[in-house]
């Protein structure tokens, strides 16, 4: 009787866990919706953000790069009368055959004061009769501070300037004469002719008391010659550099007459020196003439090639005045 049930307690247990089992499960109720405040009465409406895709960046096509065009360098152009530096091409040792030289002769008219010095060895390799001519009229100069007749000088073995200026301005009493150009083969010698040959008028008495005017054709001027050759330590020699200068000296005078009107006097000077100098370098030469006032010369030499040709011309100086 017990047994039974006991049984009977176990089959009521499993039958009601069986309907348990059996019974859908109940879920919580879902949250009352959220509502935006854009949806209450009164308030504006708030539409939602919109989405944007970015776009996406398209690959640039890239060209194959071009190779520029070969440009020659353009030299600036040099002011009024300044001396060009000259650019010397690549050349091999038995093409530098010639020598360039570069030459501006001033004619002072007027006093010279002020300090020079010289900073290089000018006869280097110059032997013999020509360092006679050290004694001579001559002072070189590749520094210099003066006042050339009024004028200031500033030079260097680079630069010169007068007044600031690569020029003395005209009206002054320093004249640029001249500056000549030329290129010399070493070895050979050159002569340059600066002035001109112009016809001379001048009166002479008659045997009957009157006076005849006649006219006379006579070079003056100046006159450079040279020899330019190899020197020692790369420099170049420049020998037998003679300065020769024709100019009128005075007239003859004519019985009975004041006035300086009679038939001119030529007279000669001559001046010479032998020198080696450092090619690209500024070098003053200064001369001091029997009569006829000062000389300063400005000298340059530069080696060049027989294929050499230049990258500037020079203007040519004013006419100069008669000497």
């Amino acid at each position: 009787m017990k047994r039974m049930s006991v049984a009977v307690a176990c089959v009521a247990f499993l039958a009601s866990a069986a309907s348990a089992l059996a019974a859908p499960s109940k879920e919580p109720p879902p949250p009352p919706p959220v509502v935006p405040k854009a949806a209450r009465p009164g308030a504006p409406a708030v539409k939602p953000p919109r989405r944007v895709r970015a776009p996406v960046p398209a690959t640039p096509s890239v060209s194959p790069p071009t190779a520029l065009p070969s440009v020659s360098p353009v030299e600036p152009s040099p002011p009024y009368g300044r001396l060009p530096t000259t650019t010397m091409p690549v050349a091999a040792p038995g093409d530098l055959d010639q020598a360039l030289l570069t030459l501006q002769v001033f004619r002072v008219r007027g006093d010279i004061v002020g300090e020079t010095s010289l900073t290089d060895n000018l006869w280097e390799g110059i032997k013999g009769e020509d360092l006679e001519a050290i004694k001579g009229p001559f002072s070189f100069f590749t520094l210099a501070n003066l006042t050339v007749a009024g004028v200031k000088l500033r030079a260097s073995q680079t630069r010169w300037s007068w007044d600031g200026k690569d020029q003395p301005d005209s009206g002054t009493r320093v004249e640029l004469f001249a500056q000549p150009r030329l290129m010399v083969a070493l070895g050979e010698s050159f002569e340059i002719e600066i002035g001109s040959q112009q016809p001379i008028e001048y009166f002479e008495k008659r045997s009957d008391g009157l006076f005849e005017l006649k006219t006379i054709h006579e070079q003056t001027g100046l006159a450079l010659t040279a020899t330019v050759e190899a020197g020692e330590a790369g420099r170049l020699a420049v020998r037998n550099l003679t300065i020769t200068l024709r100019s009128i000296e005075k007239r003859k005078p004519i019985e009975g007459v004041s006035l300086d009107v009679g038939e001119p006097t030529i007279k000669t000077r001559e001046y010479k020196i032998s020198i080696a100098v450092k090619p690209g370098q500024y070098y003053g030469i200064q001369l001091a003439t029997e009569g006829y006032g000062f000389l300063i010369l400005r000298l340059r030499a530069d080696l060049a090639g027989a294929h050499w040709q230049p990258t500037e011309q020079l203007r040519e100086p004013p006419e100069p005045s008669s000497f």
